[in-house]
């Protein structure tokens, strides 16, 4: 993993905005790997 200052400040927020509105680690990695093979 990446040193703390170095991630990328808008991953941390939208990473902290699923938390927030209930996501598990699993719903949101789902969700990526979805939109990767789709995209």
């Amino acid at each position: 993993m990446k040193n703390p200052a170095q991630l990328d400040q808008e991953w941390v927020i939208l990473i902290k905005e699923a938390k927030q509105a209930g996501l598990s680690v699993e719903e949101v990695k789902a969700f990526l790997n979805e939109r990767q093979v789709t995209s």
